[in-house]
Order: structure tokens, then sequence, then C-alpha cells
């Protein structure tokens, strides 16, 4: 793979994901005044993530090698077992790029039904954001973001949390894009994945002065629109 290559490889790897395949998961919860709320944070599939992979280098361009540091199987906390001690793990992931010949590593732990399967994933996930893949390192650095509330049967029951109350409680994650950077962006400012870049925005002229010479037009004459002069 030669230089200008390698540099559009690069670019596939690092460009940012549409609105549609970024998730989101609750962080936090609770209520306040008797209103419920909830802080979200934003992450990349892996299997997206593996996409990119591929997409950039090919599947045979790439590595990953998981480690499970420690595991623990799920254990019966009664002789009936109806009650089990979740299992719990600690993977780590390598993730190697021939073509570049360079691995990054990160370590996660999981505890669940499926804990050797959740460290692992949450490793891989860490792992990338070194390299960062799809521009994940910038959904890191958004620090989360407050969810809008709604009612339960508003929204798939992936967006639903159980309240105080037992019931079940509905939320919207807010509209994602990016900005002029190319990264992830929330709130006023955000432009759709693949919008262009917006354009500069000329200073006014100041108070009492000519407007600049427009690029392309002759001395003195302006761009836009004029009203025709009234006869005398």
């Amino acid at each position: 793979m030669d230089t200008k290559d390698l540099k559009k490889a690069v670019e596939t790897l690092t460009t940012a994901l549409p609105a549609r395949k970024i998730k989101w998961r609750v962080m936090q919860k609770g209520e306040t005044n008797g209103r419920p709320w909830a802080k979200i944070i934003a992450y990349i599939a892996s299997r997206d993530l593996m996409h990119l992979l591929d997409l950039a280098f090919g599947p045979w361009g790439w590595t990953n090698q998981v480690a499970m540091i420690h595991y623990r199987e799920p254990e019966p906390l009664d002789e009936d077992e109806k009650k089990w001690r979740p299992g719990y793990a600690v993977a780590k992931s390598t993730i190697r790029v021939k073509e570049l010949g360079v691995e990054h590593s990160d370590m996660a732990d999981y505890e669940g039904t499926e804990a050797a399967k959740g460290a692992a994933t949450q490793a891989f996930r860490r792992a990338a954001v070194y390299f960062n893949i799809g521009r994940c390192r910038s959904l890191y650095e958004l620090d989360g973001a407050f969810a809008d509330i709604c009612a339960a049967d508003e929204v798939p029951f992936k967006y639903r949390f159980k309240g105080k109350d037992g019931k079940y409680v509905g939320w919207r994650p807010p509209t994602i894009g990016v900005d002029a950077k190319g990264n992830y962006h929330i709130g006023p400012g955000a432009l759709p994945v693949g919008s262009p870049p917006p354009a500069p925005q000329q200073a006014p002229p100041a108070s009492g002065g000519e407007p600049e010479q427009q690029p392309g037009l002759p001395e003195g004459a302006r761009g836009g629109y004029e009203a025709p002069q009234q006869p005398p």
C-alpha cells in the first residue's frame, strides 16, 4: 500500500458515522422534584467498528487478540437455585493493523450473564479509541448528555427504564451530528455527517465605509441586486 492509498485508508477508518449508527445507553438516572431524568452516553457498536476496519484495510489486514484476565462463572446463592450470583470477567483486547505496524490494547470488566463476551466487547471498543475508529474518540469527549423524557409507549423498549415507582419511563436521545472538523457534536451547530463545512462568514464593512470589492467583478461593480435608479 503506497502513501496515497494509506492516507485514504486512514481517512476511511477515522470518518464519522451517520447518526443512525450511533448507539446510546443510560449511564445515570433519577428523579428531581418528582420528574425523572436520565444521563446517557453515546458509543459505536463493535460490529460497526469492525466494518470500518474491513473497509480501510480488508478483513485480513487487521487482528483482534482477546486475553481473559479473570473469569468467574455464575453461582447459585441458594439450594433452590432461584437466586444467582452473576458472572464476572476482565478481558484485554489488542487490535493490530498490519499495514500500519501499530497495535493498541485496553481492558474492561463486565458483570452479568455473559460476562466473558461483555468484557471482551467493551475492551475491543476501548482499544478502538486509540485508533479513533469512526471518530469514536470525540464521542467520549462529549461526556454524556441528558435524554428527552417521554411516555414509555412512545418509544421502543430499548429506550425505556424503570422509575422509582417501578413503572417504565421513555427517553429519546438528542440529535447528534458533526462540527466543522468532522467530530461529533450535540446541540446548535451540529451538521449531518457528510455535509460540506460551512463557508466562512465575511465581516461586515465598517460603519460608513464602502463594501469590499468582491472577486471576479470589475472595479467599481457590486455583486447582488441593485434597485434601478429612478428617472429624474
